[in-house]
Order: C-alpha cells, then structure tokens, then sequence
C-alpha cells in the first residue's frame, strides 16, 4: 500500500506527470476564459496559451503567469488583426452559405445553386482550420502579419489532415461541451468552465508541435545563414542585435 502511494507520487511517474498537467490544463482553462471575455482579444489568448503550452510538452521551463502574459503582450497586436480578420471572413462566408442555401436553387437552378453551397461550406471550413493553424504559429515565430498570413495558408495547404484533426479534436472538446451547456447539463457547464479550453489547447499544441517542429528547423537555420551572411559582410553582433 505505501509503495503504491509512494510511486503515484513519484516525479517520474506517468500518473504524477498526469495530474500536473491537469493542474496546468485547469489554471490556463481559467486564465483563458478572463483574458477572452472582450472577444476581440480570443485570438492573443489562444497564442498566448499556445506559447505555455509548447513548453509544458517540450519539457522546457516555464511559469504559467509570466509565460502566458508576456506572450499576450507581446503577439497581442499581430493576434488580434489576425483573429479580427478571420472574424470578418467568417461572417461573410456564413452570409454567403445562407444566401446560396435559401435563394441559390431557386436563383441559379441546382447544380449551380447546390455547387456554390457546397464550396462555400468547404471554404468555411478550410478558414477555420487555418485559425488553428495561426495561432500556434504566432506564439512559435515572430513574423508580420503579411507573413504569417501568408505562411498559414501554406502550412494549412501542406498539412491539410493535421488542420482536420485539430479541427475534430476542437469539435469534440469544445463543441460537445457548448452543446450540452445549451441543454443545461450542470455537470457539463462545470466542466466547459473549468477543463474544455485547456484541454483543447493542450490537445492543439501536441498536434500542431508535430507540424511546426520541421519549419521551426527550417526558420532556425534560415537565421543562422543569414547571420552569418552579415557577419560576412563586416557587421558585428551588435549590429545585426
């Protein structure tokens, strides 16, 4: 009995490893929801959350405060335009699949009408698997925001069925839970409160460190170059600083 007690709470022990990220999945689930109240500032708490959670799996050291709002602070602008942006896009692409599904087969016939729907659907979904996609971006590089338009596109494009798991993953955390709030299962709202955005955000991170592992090499030797070009052409470290 006392050695099974003993290794539950063993460091090293896969279960110990467990309960702390519960610990770090409810802190940052709270965190999240306060700092996304306004709406408008979702977009700089998913790359802030991002940014804690990469170093949670990546075993890095880490303060779950400190990390998380330094991250806000700083990709608080570029986040933010970004997730203005794909608000803006996304309401326009919903008015475009109700205009298509209430006037398009009347308007245009059905294949066209039908045609039309069914792209617009897809587009929908493309854009929001490119906001899960831009967020672990943001808090991973720092790029413009021209750039990190551009490069999600890119990597969405490349790493399409990742973006799709993301997304299923998304639906089942926090699309089960939105629903059973709605249906007023009191257990479940507790749970959306105080679990759902952390987990998922946890569940993002594992999925998106695979994806961005491979361009962060990339990016990391791209800057090594280009260092050493300059360096080449007589500026020190102080200058390229």
């Amino acid at each position: 009995m006392l050695d099974m007690v003993r290794n539950i709470f063993d460091p090293s022990n896969s279960f110990y490893e467990f309960g702390r990220k519960l610990i770090y999945v409810l802190a940052l689930n709270i965190i999240f929801i306060i700092t996304s109240i306004p709406i408008i500032t979702m977009g700089a708490s998913m790359a802030a959350m991002n940014t804690v959670f990469f170093k949670i799996i990546n075993e890095r050291e880490f303060s779950v405060l400190k990390d998380y709002f330094s991250s806000f602070k700083v990709n608080f602008l570029k986040a933010t335009i970004l997730w203005i942006i794909g608000l803006a896009a996304g309401f326009v692409l919903y008015v475009d699949i109700v205009y298509w599904l209430k006037y398009g087969i009347d308007e245009y016939g059905f294949t066209l009408g039908y045609s039309m729907m069914i792209l617009s659907i897809l587009a929908a979904v493309f854009l929001v698997i490119m906001l899960h996609t831009a967020f672990p971006l943001v808090s991973r590089f720092d790029m413009s925001v021209k750039d990190l338009i551009i490069n999600t596109f890119i990597i969405t494009v490349k790493n399409i069925l990742y973006g799709a798991e993301a997304l299923l993953f998304t639906v089942l955390i926090v699309g089960t839970s939105a629903y059973m709030v709605i249906t007023g299962r009191l257990l479940i709202m507790i749970y959306m409160l105080f679990i759902c955005f952390g987990l998922n955000g946890l569940v993002q991170s594992y999925i998106f460190r695979r994806v961005l592992n491979k361009y962060s090499e990339d990016y990391e030797e791209m800057v090594r170059k280009n260092i050493e070009d300059l360096k080449k052409e007589g500026y020190t470290f102080e200058d390229i600083e």
